[in-house]
């Protein structure tokens, strides 16, 4: 399952924009912006060190039909 890849790539945006509109007159939203600044940063490193496997494999070609031609 893969819904803590998406739980964590929506998660950090949320708090940012919840930061910057109805929360930013309290004192403790400052610490929300920067912790939701810093959850995209690992979330992004994350994707880069372990992208998310394939759902399908690549076509092969069957192997009677490769060496058909050859000959």
């Amino acid at each position: 399952m893969i819904w803590y890849r998406t739980l964590a790539g929506i998660a950090g945006p949320t708090m940012v924009l919840l930061t910057m509109y109805p929360l930013w007159n309290y004192g403790w939203s400052t610490y929300l912006l920067y912790a939701g600044i810093a959850l995209m940063l690992i979330v992004s490193i994350w994707d880069i060190v372990s992208p998310p496997h394939k759902v399908c494999n690549s076509y092969e070609v069957p192997q009677q039909l490769t060496s058909a031609k050859r000959s």
